[in-house]
């Protein structure tokens, strides 16, 4: 099958997903569609940009650290007050750990 696996599929998918999978699922498919663009990158930090699936031109801002510091302005990660990491930290992270060479941990 080619290109992004059809809503119904996903939302199906998601049920059954334990705790915080659900927003590891939607970062992988925010990057299977090319939706993140590292702005600056080195192994101590990152700073990038994620398209938002739901509102084209809306780019959401991440920022995140070696030390644990995740920040993203949107709204899922603001009304939770930083306490959950959203699908655009997850996403951003994914890739930062990959890069950096320590793998991707999915706990917090």
């Amino acid at each position: 099958m080619q290109g992004r696996p059809p809503r119904a599929f996903i939302r199906a998918f998601e049920k059954v997903l334990p705790g915080d999978g659900r927003r590891w699922l939607r970062g992988l498919l925010l990057l299977e569609a090319g939706a993140v663009a590292l702005r600056e990158f080195d192994t101590a930090h990152v700073v990038a940009e994620v398209m938002s699936e739901s509102e084209p031109g809306l780019i959401y801002d991440v920022t995140g650290s070696r030390a644990g510091g995740w920040e993203c302005n949107c709204m899922d990660h603001q009304t939770r007050g930083g306490r959950e990491q959203c699908k655009h930290i997850r996403a951003v992270k994914m890739v930062y750990l990959a890069v950096a060479g320590k793998g991707v941990k999915t706990d917090g």
